[in-house]
């Protein structure tokens, strides 16, 4: 945590403010998979890159399309101290028709 000034007081010591140091702050991995393609970054709290989007062009309706999406995974994070990644976000492709909601 890093000191951020001082609240405002009506009477008495004001506080000290603190926010989480940004350098200290844990990464996210995002994966965007897409019916043709995928994209995959690391990325930390304040929405900075900490790796370049990798994209590539996976159809996920051919056979060993998840291998390939996991290749591109690992080589999106081989610079990345995995230890601070904090959690993973992943999109996928659905399609939602009102025939399938339970009626």
């Amino acid at each position: 945590m890093e000191q951020d000034g001082l609240a405002p007081s009506t009477g008495g010591r004001r506080a000290a403010q603190f926010v989480p140091n940004p350098n200290q702050l844990p990464f996210i991995l995002s994966v965007a998979i897409d019916q043709f393609y995928t994209s995959v970054a690391v990325i930390d709290f304040k929405n900075q890159f900490k790796s370049p989007i990798n994209t590539e062009s996976i159809d996920i309706k051919q056979d060993g399309s998840f291998q390939m999406v996991i290749e591109l995974i690992k080589r999106t994070i081989k610079e990345i101290d995995v230890n601070q990644i904090y959690g993973i976000g992943v999109t996928i492709p659905g399609f939602c028709g009102q025939q399938n909601w339970p009626q």
